[in-house]
């Protein structure tokens, strides 16, 4: 069973969800608007034999939401301090869309076993500017008021066509870390909207394709070939993109996603992404440190763990 618990930093505390597993663990990093509750698809195809950790990022989730300092340099900081809170040594990062982009920026400071981009925002800065463009309208759409949560929850499931059960519950998990009620009444997103806004604007400013082909450990680039958008006939990327970034790493392979929205290839992965993330890791397995022993945030020491 997963447990959920609070890390302590120097600037913030972010909440995390920790699925016990085996070596090498995954760092998983959800998108702009997402929370870490949307990796629950992944981590049920891959605990325990491997360990996942997803947090929310700052700004996000129940995590900490100061009312600056979000550039994607000050998550990196985050994510390099969580991987000494939590014993992550030298974990496969794992990011979809914005998280993608993060992800890669940190790939090296946290020493990575491999990067896995889901979606992930990264190329040179037109690609990256459009991309953000884009996805604008999934920002204002944060600010919708509803008039309760069954409402917002209703209109969620209706939005994603044939759920499995798995998947109901992790949008259950999803509305309920995403939704704060407001004086009236009334529920919104809980996203800090500026906070997408100053990371979205560092990261046009960021080097992430740079910092792509100065990584030497594999790197799998998952592309969702599906319409991302209901009233969009395309998908996220084009196939020139997603071809460019695994073309850029050193050590850089490319999966196709053929069923796979944008959304959906983190909410609820297809088995040919799932075979491929597992195969990576038991690639970059550390032989010596005996892969497979169940690891968590419980055994790294963690004591602010709670139960939610």
């Amino acid at each position: 069973m997963p447990r959920e618990g609070f890390a302590t930093l120097r600037e913030v505390t972010l909440h995390f969800v920790d699925w016990p597993g085996g070596d090498p663990p995954l760092l998983c990093l959800h998108g702009a608007t997402s929370t870490c509750y949307v990796y629950g698809g992944l981590a049920h195809k891959l605990a325990p034999d491997f360990r996942l950790v997803a947090p929310d990022l700052r700004g996000t989730g129940f995590s900490d939401k100061p009312p600056a300092a979000y550039t994607v340099q000050q998550h990196v900081e985050d994510l390099v301090e969580l991987c000494t809170a939590l014993r992550l040594d030298r974990p496969i990062l794992v990011g979809h869309s914005a998280g993608g982009a993060v992800a890669t920026l940190a790939a090296e400071r946290v020493g990575a076993r491999g990067l896995v981009l889901l979606d992930g925002v990264v190329g040179e800065r037109p690609v990256v500017e459009s991309r953000l463009t884009v996805a604008a309208p999934i920002l204002d759409a944060t600010r919708t008021r509803y008039p309760n949560f069954a409402r917002y929850l209703e209109l969620m499931r209706a939005s994603r066509s044939s759920m499995s059960p798995d998947e109901e519950l992790l949008v259950d998990q999803m509305a309920r870390s995403s939704m704060t009620r407001m004086p009236d009444g009334s529920y919104r997103m809980s996203v800090y909207t500026d906070a997408v806004k100053q990371t979205w604007r560092s990261l046009i400013e960021s080097d992430t394709i740079g910092a792509l082909r100065r990584l030497t450990c594999p790197v799998l680039v998952v592309w969702a070939t599906q319409p991302w958008l209901i009233e969009d006939e395309q998908p996220y990327f084009n196939e020139e993109i997603v071809r460019a970034q695994a073309a850029a790493a050193r050590d850089g392979s490319l999966i196709v996603a053929a069923r796979s929205t944008h959304a959906r290839l983190v909410r609820d992965p297809e088995p040919a992404v799932i075979e491929a993330v597992r195969r990576l890791a038991r690639a970059v397995a550390p032989p010596s440190t005996g892969a497979g022993l169940a690891r968590s945030a419980r055994d790294a020491g963690v004591t602010a763990a709670i139960a939610r």
